[in-house]
């Protein structure tokens, strides 16, 4: 507690290897139901989060995000790029299912799990 009386710092060390992403978002989510069980019963509090964990899941977070984005450029571009070489909706539908169907269907194969 600070001198002045309305200050407090609570510091949390983890008993884990850091960037444990699984780990260090269980552990936000319950840090965060105890700020908001405090703020319910505090009115009027301002309470904040700082560190590594909060920063190795936002980090995490915008990765993804970004990784999903980047997925999504490079499929339009590419649909974009084969409809203008071939000019025909139909024949990269065609291109499009056949890539699709002979991919899921290598994921679904036994062979494939195994490594080979």
């Amino acid at each position: 507690m600070s001198k002045d009386g309305h200050t407090q710092l609570l510091v949390l060390r983890t008993g884990y290897a850091p960037g444990d992403i699984d780990r260090d978002g269980a552990l936000l989510a319950r840090v965060d139901a105890a700020i908001d069980e405090t703020r319910a019963a505090v009115p009027n509090v301002e309470i904040g989060m700082a560190g590594d964990v909060v920063l190795t899941v936002a980090e995490h977070e915008a990765i993804v995000d970004g990784m999903l984005l980047a997925v999504i450029a490079t499929v339009v571009l590419v649909l974009v790029g084969l409809l203008l070489f071939y000019r025909s909706v139909f024949l990269v539908g065609a291109l499009s299912w056949s890539l699709v169907v002979g991919r899921w269907r290598r994921s679904r194969s036994p062979r494939s799990r195994s490594g080979t």
